[in-house]
Formats: structure tokens, C-alpha cells, sequence
């Protein structure tokens, strides 16, 4: 009984499939390419409607899509508006390795047709620079290196010494470089860093600044970053420096100097027993440098009017003591040009 009700029913099954298939033979058959447009017909219609029928609020509706809007939507594409490779490479201080290039969406491709129009320059085989690149990122990208100490240091536009040579700082491991203009460094910096990074960190740049460079010039460079701001007292405090100067220059720079010409007065007045007070604030103008209570010292020539003589130096009711004080012309210290 069992099997004639299975016969029966699959029977039924089989007779309800051929009428279904029947009836689909009926209709008329659509191609693939058919319906592909028929989609697009549904999608272009609802667009219409769309912009047809806006929401409350909106500009007045138009039937019509003019070519000119559409083409002034792809070009506000943001795909559009990405940066080409030179302003990227621009924003990174012109010096960049390719594998960073390329995980910045920056291909082969890309950087080949930017190396043909001059756009950027090719620097060995993995380093692509502007042309405008600072001379030092471009000496430290032929040796697979990064610009550092004093290099580095006038690149953001602290004060330094006068140089020569580019210091670049290069892996313990890379040997068969061309030194000519350069001073390699290779000692391992605080802050660790990944080898295709073509820029130093401030903190980097101040170590092998105080390893390098005489110790007032190199203290000059450290008080000038703190000036500039771009570095603080307590990151300077809460680095483990691995140089007995850098943490020496960690304890005794300040940002009262100005410029390198002020540290080195200050530090020359130490070694013979003599403590300048910097910046003090005198009738509303600094000075430099105030030695006891009576001698005044301007380090770079700063003009001050009512210290230059005539009715403007003469005191005035309101003056204060210490201003009367120095009613005199100060003593004014200027670097020989030659």
C-alpha cells in the first residue's frame, strides 16, 4: 500500500513539473542581454524618479539629467580629489620608500609615470623624492639612510651650527657607502624607528646632536628646540638617554636663549664664575642678559629706542627702579662676520 501511495504520489509530482514546464514553454523566452537591460532600464527609472520627486526642502524637481551634472559629479568624485603622488610625498618631507608609496595606494605604475613626467626623482632603486627635496633627505636616501644631528636640525628649522658636511644616520650593518660630504652616524637613538622611515623624531635628532657636536653648540641646538617648542622639558626629563651628555643637556637646558649666540655668552660666563640673569623684563623691554644689578647685555643687537640716548631714555614718572637703573646705553655684543 505504502509503495502504490509513493507510485501514486510521485506520479502526481511528475505530472504537476510537466504542466509547470508547459506552461514556461508558452512564454516568450528573454535573453541574458535582455534582461541585463531591463535592469538597467529599472535603475535608470528610478534615478528618474528620484530626481523627479525630491525630498521636502529640496531645489525644484527636473525630469531631466543634463550630461553636465553628471560630469561634474565624477569629477567631485573624492576618488577625484586625491592627492597625486608629489603632494603626498610633499606632506612626508619630500623623501619616501616605495613600499610606503605603494601601501599608500601608490603603485609601480604610478610612481614610474611620476618618475617620467619629473614629477618626483628615483634615488637608487627604492627611494622617490621631490625636487625639492633638502639636499641632506637626498644624500641620506642614496646611502638607504634618514638625515640626522644637525641635518636634521636646521631642516625644522632650529638653530645650528655652521656645517659642511650632512649627517646621516645609517644601520650598524651598512658598509660600502660613499662617505664624500657626509658624517655617518650609527648609534641606536632612543626612539626606535623603522628602517625605511626617512625622517627622525626631535628626540633623535637631539641625541646625536649631544653626541656629536661640541657641548655648547650642542646645547645651543637642545635650547633651541625648546624654544621652538618642538620638544618639552618633561619629555626631556622621562626619556632614558643612553649618553651621559644628552642627559646632562636634559637637566640644564632652558628656553630663555634665543639663539645659539645667547648660550654660548651664558655658558662662557660660567666657566669664569659670573651668572647672567636671561631675559629679564626692564620698562616693558627684555634684555638678553642682566649681570648684577647694573650691566645690561644685548647678545644679537636688539634695539631698544629708550636706551639709545636723547629725551626718549630719560625717565619717566612711572618709571621703575630697576629701569632707572639702567639708563644707560647697554653693552651690545655682535658676532665678528669673518
Amino acid at each position: 500500500m505504502r509503495r502504490g501511495v509513493r507510485r501514486v504520489w510521485g506520479r502526481s509530482l511528475c505530472t504537476e513539473n510537466r504542466k509547470s514546464h508547459e506552461n514556461r514553454q508558452d512564454q516568450p523566452a528573454f535573453s541574458c542581454s535582455h534582461r541585463i537591460a531591463c535592469s538597467r532600464d529599472n535603475r535608470v527609472a528610478r534615478s528618474l524618479v528620484r530626481r523627479s520627486f525630491p525630498g521636502p526642502g529640496c531645489a525644484e524637481p527636473s525630469p531631466f539629467v543634463d550630461d553636465r551634472r553628471l560630469q561634474t559629479a565624477r569629477s567631485s568624485h573624492p576618488r577625484a580629489m586625491e592627492p597625486t603622488l608629489a603632494d603626498w610625498l610633499t606632506q612626508r618631507g619630500g623623501v619616501a620608500h616605495t613600499s610606503t608609496a605603494a601601501a599608500a595606494g601608490f603603485g609601480p605604475r604610478v610612481i614610474s609615470a611620476a618618475v617620467a613626467t619629473r614629477e618626483v626623482e628615483r634615488i637608487r632603486r627604492s627611494w622617490i623624492v621631490t625636487p625639492d627635496c633638502p639636499s641632506s633627505r637626498k644624500r641620506a636616501a642614496s646611502v638607504g639612510g634618514r638625515a640626522t644631528c644637525v641635518s636634521a636640525a636646521q631642516n625644522i628649522g632650529l638653530w645650528t651650527p655652521t656645517r659642511e658636511d650632512d649627517h646621516v644616520w645609517v644601520p650598524r650593518s651598512a658598509s660600502r657607502l660613499d662617505e664624500t660630504g657626509m658624517r655617518l652616524h650609527r648609534a641606536t637613538a632612543p626612539v626606535p624607528m623603522v628602517r625605511t622611515d626617512p625622517l627622525e623624531p626631535t628626540v633623535n635628532v637631539l641625541f646625536h646632536v649631544a653626541r656629536c657636536l661640541p657641548p655648547v653648540d650642542g646645547l645651543a641646538v637642545w635650547e633651541s628646540a625648546l624654544r621652538t617648542k618642538r620638544v618639552d622639558a618633561d619629555t626631556l626629563a622621562a626619556v632614558a638617554w643612553r649618553s651621559v651628555r644628552a642627559s646632562r643637556f636634559s637637566r640644564v637646558a632652558t628656553f630663555l636663549s634665543d639663539s645659539g649666540l645667547e648660550t654660548h655668552f651664558r655658558e662662557l660666563m660660567l666657566t669664569i664664575g659670573v651668572r647672567p640673569r636671561q631675559q629679564v623684563w626692564i620698562d616693558g623691554h627684555p634684555v638678553d642678559a642682566l649681570i648684577g644689578e647694573r650691566l645690561a647685555i644685548q647678545i644679537d643687537g636688539f634695539r631698544l629706542p629708550q636706551f639709545t640716548g636723547g629725551p626718549a631714555s630719560r625717565p619717566s614718572p612711572g618709571c621703575s627702579a630697576d629701569s632707572a637703573r639702567l639708563h644707560r646705553p647697554p653693552i651690545r655684543l655682535r658676532p665678528d662676520p669673518v
